[in-house]
């Protein structure tokens, strides 16, 4: 449902400027996002099966990451549908993940495999799945389509999903602003050799410190666009000496991690490549 809006006073380019930068279900921009398959969280975040699951929240939804014994992966609703316990304080265990409340037990697919208080195989357990997107991990990130499961599309082919892990560099990090400013920070190549040129010697702020050393080296990068089948991809490369160039690369709708409250996650990743 559309709420009504608190401050009916809004001028129309704010009223705008909301209309964009929205990201809940029920929001057009927030619709828009949900078909497209988004980055959730990095694999090193879920080291080994059984691993303690991650607090994930995306365009404005509650989720909790999980490794299981089979080393799959599982993004689940934050909270058990019985007594809506939070599942990240659970016991990610033998195959799934066990409710810390009174045990109810959910795979990585969302189905509950055990209430310890009911029959194996019971039609309550049958009856009371938690909500589950799909997952793919591919290029030491894990991708997640919260679109309708009939839309769902082919798993995204980017360049730097074929490369070796050495040859990439990921970032996360968390921009207190809405998804569109972060965006448009993201395919400014230029800005960071003046920006953030101070930010090398001090605290790696945003998680991106290799870049920052090779753009105060190399502060004219060289800019290419390239149409993709989802808009356009823009790279920039810069001299990572040794006769070897560092890439990154913006994939627009990829690096979208917007949230309800207007904050959001980045996900980046530039490439290091010898010519």
């Amino acid at each position: 449902m559309h709420l009504a809006d608190p401050h009916p006073e809004r001028s129309p380019r704010a009223r705008r400027q909301l209309l964009l930068t929205q990201t809940a279900s029920d929001t057009p921009v927030g619709r828009l996002f949900r078909h497209f398959w988004l980055p959730a969280l990095l694999s090193s975040e879920l080291p080994r099966p059984d691993c303690p699951p991650v607090r994930v929240r995306i365009l404005g939804e509650n989720l909790v990451a999980f490794r299981d014994s089979d080393n799959r992966v599982g993004l689940l609703d934050a909270h058990c549908p019985h007594r809506r316990a939070e599942l990240y304080y659970g016991r990610n265990e033998q195959g799934g993940l066990r409710c810390i409340y009174h045990g109810w037990k959910f795979d990585v697919n969302g189905s509950c495999v055990d209430i310890p208080t009911e029959e194996n195989g019971c039609e309550l357990a049958k009856s009371r799945p938690v909500a589950a997107y799909p997952v793919i991990e591919q290029g030491g990130v894990v991708w997640v389509w919260m679109g309708p499961p009939e839309r769902q599309p082919a798993p995204p082919e980017f360049d730097f999903c074929t490369l070796p892990l050495s040859h990439v560099y990921i970032s996360k990090c968390l921009m207190k602003c809405n998804y569109l400013q972060a965006l448009e920070g993201s395919i400014d190549y230029s800005h960071i050799s003046f920006l953030h040129k101070e930010s090398a010697g001090g605290a790696d702020v945003f998680g991106i410190g290799e870049l920052i050393r090779f753009a105060n080296d190399d502060g004219k990068p060289t800019i290419s666009t390239t149409p993709t089948a989802y808009g356009m991809r823009i790279a920039a490369r810069r001299n990572a000496g040794d006769d070897a160039y560092f890439w990154r690369i913006a994939l627009a709708c990829t690096c979208l991690r917007g949230c309800a409250n207007g904050s959001w996650q980045c996900l980046s990743a530039p490439m290091l490549l010898s010519q």
